[in-house]
């Protein structure tokens, strides 16, 4: 199991495979758009204090949307969804994916900037690899093929692609260091928990499986496990000894609301930093689950440092609609291509 089993939405793919799962014919409708407000120039937006590539803006609107529009249960034409309505408290939605993706790409670009400064770089092997999937799948569906679906990510070019994918990539390498390495990336004298939000957590969980288990009486090895936890002990240690989710790292899982199955995200939005759940139950087996400052922690750190009205500055003239409109005409038109090449075969 791993984060991907555990989600509920349509999430947002890792950079390095979007092309891949396009060319296997696994990346369908969850991604497109080619979109008046994109950037090709690859020029800079200032984000309060951090910049960002504005090629990436409308990539980070259209994931923030997605994730919105799954949790409503919506399954139909972006085109025509009400991306103005308003929730209980008057707050429209587009307002809401806003906010979302600008917390997003300025986060994971203020990441990158203190990567920098702590030696954490991509190798020149691991660049070659985004260039590479360019490559690989135009060889295979052709230039048109290729900008159709480069376009169905919220991007306008080959160099949006490749920004996001080291920009991906690099937040994947960090993630990892942080989880060894925090006191690199805050201030002497931070406390990380006085970080937390209603948002998003971060957590560590140890999950003994109910079906195919390695255990022999999975619920009573979930009992010992959650003993042990109480008790103090490792819980790193507890999840190396214990742990059957093969996919989860040593950083744990970040999320946000509407990610994960229920009874996961309920537990773990319920505990305080450094507390441990009981024993959770979903269709994956028993969790042991410990919330931790981690990567929603640090993002929240990092964000409470910038201007104020950074916010308002970066997404002013943005328009949801408009972009998710675009998306719709964009998906249509890589599912044609991807039929017609079907046919042609």
């Amino acid at each position: 199991m791993n984060k991907t089993k555990l989600t509920k939405a349509a999430s947002v793919f890792a950079a390095a495979a979007m092309l891949t799962a396009f060319s296997t014919g696994c990346g369908k409708t969850n991604t497109g758009t080619e979109t008046k407000t994109a950037q090709s120039d690859m020029g800079e937006t200032d984000l309060g204090g951090v910049s960002i590539k504005s090629g990436l803006i409308n990539y980070y609107i259209y994931t923030a949307a997605v994730k919105e529009v799954y949790s409503s249960g919506f399954s139909g034409d972006y085109a025509t969804f009400d991306w103005e309505q308003k929730d209980a408290d008057g707050v429209r939605l587009d307002d809401k994916i806003k906010k979302a993706a600008f917390e997003e790409m300025a986060s994971k670009q203020m990441l990158a900037e203190l990567a920098k400064k702590n030696g954490v770089t991509l190798t020149d092997e691991e660049i070659k690899q985004g260039r590479d999937s360019i490559d690989e799948f135009e060889k295979s569906n052709g230039k048109d093929a290729l900008l159709s679906n480069i376009a169905a990510m919220g991007l306008s070019s080959e160099e949006d692609y490749l920004e996001l994918y080291k920009t991906e990539m690099l937040n994947q390498k960090i993630e990892s260091d942080f989880a060894t390495n925090p006191d690199k990336y805050i201030e002497d004298g931070i406390k990380l928990e006085d970080y937390s939000n209603a948002d998003r957590v971060s957590v560590k969980h140890v999950l003994i499986k109910n079906k195919d288990s390695k255990f022999s009486d999975p619920k009573a090895t979930a009992e010992e496990v959650l003993k042990k936890a109480k008790a103090g002990e490792d819980f790193d240690a507890l999840m190396k000894e214990y742990n059957e989710d093969p996919g989860e790292t040593e950083s744990g899982y970040t999320f946000g609301k509407g990610e994960m199955v229920k009874e996961f995200e309920a537990a773990a939005f319920a505990l305080k930093c450094n507390e441990i759940s009981d024993i959770v139950e979903t269709e994956y087996g028993y969790h042991i689950i410990k919330r931790i400052a981690g990567m929603a922690e640090l993002n929240g750190y990092l964000l409470s440092k910038l201007d104020g009205n950074a916010e308002e500055k970066a997404m002013k003239d943005i328009s949801v609609k408009d972009i998710m409109t675009d998306i719709s005409a964009a998906m249509s038109k890589t599912r044609e291509a991807a039929s017609s090449t079907k046919n042609t075969k």
